[in-house]
């Protein structure tokens, strides 16, 4: 569990009983001239994020995806899967998605674009790429958790989680997968 609400599944119960929306005023939103300036994101330190997503995963990854990886993880902890109940299993699905990229992710590939148009496929490079993709959260995490069975994204602003959740529910009734992560 990693939100807005808080990173625990108390944190978020005392959330909600208390009221707190988790929702928050952005500068990063204003600064690009965004109309709506506010956000719901997990509070996690640049620090906390490089400790629970290995580095070798974490160049890929966008801050959405860094989400979501933390998220995963604590989902199978949370499940006490083991890693063989899911790594290389052809019958594990992984339908993960996200409701946008990270702005601050796009703005960055523009800039090396603009910057070195003449030389911009050097300069952008793979890593800032996979950043961006709309596929990101599901290319990178099925990567990072060797998820072999059938892999797709979903993106729908507010609702991809629980698209999600429900297109992983049909895999499993369609016996394409015994289990899914969403």
């Amino acid at each position: 569990l990693t939100s807005c609400l808080g990173n625990t599944k108390e944190e978020v119960a005392d959330s909600l009983f208390n009221a707190k929306s988790g929702i928050t005023f952005s500068e990063e939103y204003a600064k690009y001239g965004i109309r709506s300036n506010v956000r719901g994101r997990p509070d996690l330190s640049v620090a906390e994020i490089k400790e629970l997503v290995p580095r070798k995963a974490l160049r890929f990854m966008g801050v959405n995806a860094q989400y979501a990886y933390i998220s995963l993880q604590r989902a199978i902890d949370d499940a006490g899967l083991k890693p063989e109940d899911y790594q290389e299993n052809p019958r594990c699905a992984s339908i993960l998605g996200q409701g946008g990229t990270s702005i601050s992710d796009v703005t960055e590939a523009v800039g090396a674009v603009e910057d070195q148009v003449k030389r911009w496929p050097s300069k952008v490079g793979p890593y800032r790429v996979t950043r961006t993709m709309g596929s990101t959260v599901s290319a990178v995490l099925s990567s990072a958790f060797k998820l072999q069975g059938p892999s797709f994204s979903i993106s729908s602003a507010c609702s991809t989680g629980a698209h999600c959740i429900g297109v992983g529910m049909e895999q499993i009734q369609l016996g394409k997968a015994d289990m899914a992560m969403a």
